[in-house]
């Protein structure tokens, strides 16, 4: 069994687990095992998933409704059981949960070119069952906050904190390293806004072009192969927004940590296209996102709002690993650009 962390131990505590609850989730449970932020029960009608959500039953059904349309041109998802009373979630105390059943299987592992490039392959046949769901008019209408907006906000946050830090008395090692790194970042997000502004995503937005359900969660543990079938699961983040903002999100999570590999990203970008082609104008739409420092803007929003419970140590340690890498995220921003053209 994966060793729990802490957060998690403090996670899995809230869960109600008594024989009550279980009966009325509609099984006979006979064993509780933990993973991650979840529950395995092996229960008489099969082993399950009890998950523990922090979001209204309205986003639930927003979520379901993706899910279940996504299905039927996508099987490999993982879709909420239905209880006796008809809804796919169970109050219980205050609290909502959904029960699924549990594919066995392991996660992909992006470090490995070939099941990298079958996560983008998986991702594009996933967008591709979603494309008519997402561009039906009370849907398109749901569209996720424009990046103009997010990026604006962003460059204001980094510029306050940095007003903010530069007026401590005493700063500590993190304040350090922000206020060393701030301005070359602030440069950035201005001139991904610029770019931005000269691109046609705007005209994509607003003519509902390749507007897809994004699943804006798509870390290794959430690809599954089982029974010589790759799984997607997990849509909790999912949205409906530009394809091109999950492709970003795959890309970005399987380069970071192996110094920005070129040949990984173009190996997942052609996985991608096999299935569902990119536009030459997405190509520049994928640059823009790439180079804005989303990774700094979270960790530095984090750290300052407080948004996370992690130890000063693991904030420093993880801003240092950020700067570390740099170069090779530069490094290949250029050879991006000078590959495809982006001018």
């Amino acid at each position: 069994m994966n060793k729990l962390r802490y957060p998690e131990k403090k996670y899995l505590s809230t869960y109600e687990l008594t024989s009550t609850f279980f009966k009325t989730l509609g099984v006979k449970v006979v064993d509780i095992i933990p993973l991650r932020k979840v529950f395995v029960l092996k229960t008489d009608k099969g082993n399950k998933i009890l998950k523990k959500v922090d979001y209204d039953g309205e986003r639930l059904n927003f979520i379901n409704l993706c899910v279940e349309n996504i299905s039927k041109k996508f099987p490999n998802i993982i879709s909420f059981n239905t209880f006796s009373d008809g809804k796919k979630y169970k109050m219980w105390k205050g609290n909502c949960y959904v029960l699924m059943d549990l594919i066995e299987g392991r996660e992909a592992t992006f470090t490995n070119p070939i099941e990298f490039k079958m996560c983008g392959e998986l991702l594009a046949k996933a967008h591709l069952a979603s494309l008519e769901f997402a561009g039906e008019k009370n849907i398109k209408s749901k569209i996720d906050k424009s990046l103009v907006i997010k990026y604006r906000e962003a460059l204001k946050n980094i510029e306050e904190e940095e007003i903010l830090v530069k007026s401590f008395r005493f700063t500590n090692e993190f304040d350090s390293l922000f206020i060393h790194e701030s301005q070359g970042y602030i440069k950035e997000i201005k001139e991904a806004i610029k770019l931005l502004a000269l691109s046609k995503y705007s005209d994509y937005r607003e003519a509902g072009k390749n507007i897809v359900v994004c699943h804006n969660d798509l870390a290794e543990h959430n690809f599954l192969f089982s029974s010589n079938e790759m799984y997607l699961i997990d849509f909790d983040y999912c949205s409906i927004d530009l394809r091109i903002m999950d492709l970003a999100d795959l890309l970005l999570n399987g380069i970071k940590n192996v110094a920005f590999d070129f040949s990984k990203a173009l190996d997942v970008i052609d996985g991608y296209n096999k299935i569902y082609p990119l536009e030459n104008e997405e190509y520049k739409l994928l640059y823009i996102l790439l180079l804005f420092p989303r990774e700094f803007c979270g960790m530095v929003t984090s750290y300052y709002h407080k948004q996370k419970s992690w130890e000063e140590e693991v904030f420093i340690n993880r801003l240092k690993m950020k700067i570390m890498n740099e170069d090779f995220r530069r490094e290949f921003l250029e050879k991006y650009r000078i590959k495809f053209n982006i001018s």
